[in-house]
């Protein structure tokens, strides 16, 4: 193709995706305005509301989305404002303004150069804020929102920081790792899962400063060994305070009970050895509760596993249920495990292939059901059109790529450390959501995932034909 013959084609397509997204933008805002006093009625819900009255956690939550939700429950006595709808605003521009830094520091050249106006990065913001998964967590009393936009501002800031000239300096590198650490605590403390997620982003620079400070000046690593100590401190010490980790109630987290929780509902829904074996454990009344609700695996069953046991009696019992599983069904274990990986890799794809198969057992239905009560129409449209445009949009944008693909490997020899830190973190977040347990795949769990796709598709647009692959 010739290149004034390519640069009109690219550019077509790539305003024929901003319309796309912009139609997205505006049925999200419109959806934001409908629910702004709604409040949808996820378990973990109820459990953030009862949680900014005592502030003791579980294994599972973080402190800080409580203690928001408790300030604005104050805040709105004394405004006689709804704190939901404050909650709610604050999620939203939180996400905006990550999506936009995250656009914004993945979009520059190592020149400090932008490739896109800054207008492109603030649409790009709202594309990731308005996308339905999104808007569900942004719309609801849920720790996943501000969580994520921590996140996001975590990883902008270590792409900045990978990047900047103060790596000379071990002084003025403090500032920026700190900034990073403060993010990465953010998010930790939001949601427990990010205390490892995001730890890989600062080993990752702090190695890189390390290497370049020792050389220059050694005695100023003292700073920012000071930083990164320091806040992980903080951030353990406050789990410590507040996460009530001897309650009988919850089971220990560790690999043992992760492997058992991805094989345990399916093979004690059916009747095989496994059920019968945790029948002797836990007793029939309980199995049968179990087996109506794929979540009491771990409210109901492993607590009362481990009581009985001990924790470590109760590890062995899970790596051999495990092993039985592996051993009696590993073709039905290898296609729920795939399809979880797949539906947390690539969520959108998956969950509108999900809504026209009610027989898949899932958490999709029930988000499906909760995203569009209260106002249904709207809602459908929203989501179902959303969904869509994703899928047509990746094809327009796989387009894009091929036709910048020869150019790119002329370029460049290479993708950039930054962006292949995304890409581990994208297999690592995958993993994770894939081993939350077996039958309950909850798109809500793949946002970070998704706006890697959706900046993948907004970057494969060619803004004024320059040079802007992903960086």
């Amino acid at each position: 193709m010739k290149s004034g013959s390519k640069k009109v084609v690219t550019g077509i397509l790539g305003k024929l995706i901003l319309i796309g997204f912009g139609v997205q933008v505006i049925l999200g805002l419109i959806y934001a305005v409908k629910n702004l006093t709604y409040i949808p009625m996820f378990g973990e819900t109820a459990k953030n509301v009862y949680t900014s009255g005592t502030f003791i956690c579980d294994t599972y939550t973080g402190v800080l989305y409580p203690a928001v939700v408790l300030l604005f429950r104050l805040l709105s006595t004394a405004l006689k404002f709804p704190w939901q709808s404050a909650v709610y605003l604050l999620q939203i521009t939180l996400m905006v303004f990550a999506g936009t830094k995250f656009l914004s520091a993945f979009g520059k050249k190592k020149s400090e150069e932008d490739r896109y106006p800054r207008y492109m990065y603030i649409f790009g913001g709202l594309v990731i804020a308005t996308f339905p998964f999104m808007m569900q967590i942004n719309m609801a009393v849920l720790s996943a929102s501000l969580a994520l936009s921590f996140f996001l501002l975590e990883l902008s800031f270590f792409k900045e920081s990978f990047e900047s000239l103060s790596l000379c300096s071990g002084r003025l590198f403090s500032i920026e790792i700190g900034r990073v650490c403060l993010f990465w605590m953010l998010a930790a403390l939001t949601e427990w899962k990010y205390l490892i997620i995001g730890a890989l982003p600062v080993i990752v620079i702090s190695v890189k400063a390390f290497k370049y400070i020792r050389r220059i000046d050694a005695k100023a690593l003292k700073y920012p060994i000071f930083i990164i100590l320091s806040f992980i401190v903080i951030t353990l010490g406050v789990y410590s305070l507040t996460a009530d980790r001897e309650n009988p109630s919850l089971p220990k987290r560790g690999v043992a009970v992760s492997l058992f929780d991805r094989v345990a509902w399916r093979e004690i829904s059916e009747a095989g050895n496994i059920r019968f074996y945790v029948l002797q454990i836990i007793g029939e009344d309980n199995i049968e509760k179990v087996i109506a609700e794929r979540e009491a695996v771990k409210t109901l069953a492993e607590p009362i596993i481990e009581t009985k046991l001990g924790r470590k009696e109760a590890n062995k019992f899970y790596l051999s249920m495990v092993k039985e599983t592996l051993e009696t069904s590993p073709g039905e274990l290898l296609h729920d495990v795939s399809a979880d990986f797949a539906g947390y890799m690539i969520a959108p794809v998956i969950v509108r292939k999900l809504l026209s198969e009610s027989n898949f057992l899932s958490y999709t239905i029930r988000n499906y059901d909760i995203f569009t009560r209260n106002a249904p129409v709207l809602s459908k449209y929203y989501m179902d059109y959303s969904l869509f445009w994703f899928a047509a949009s990746l094809m327009i944008a796989a387009v894009l790529l091929l036709l910048r693909a020869i150019a790119y490997f002329r370029v460049k020899k290479g993708i950039s450390n930054p962006v292949i830190i995304l890409l581990i973190l994208g297999v690592l977040y995958t993993i994770a959501g894939t081993f939350r347990g077996s039958c309950v795949y909850d798109y809500k769990q793949a946002g970070f995932t998704t706006v890697l796709w959706l900046t993948l598709i907004l970057f494969s647009i060619d803004e004024g034909g320059g040079k802007n692959e992903l960086s």
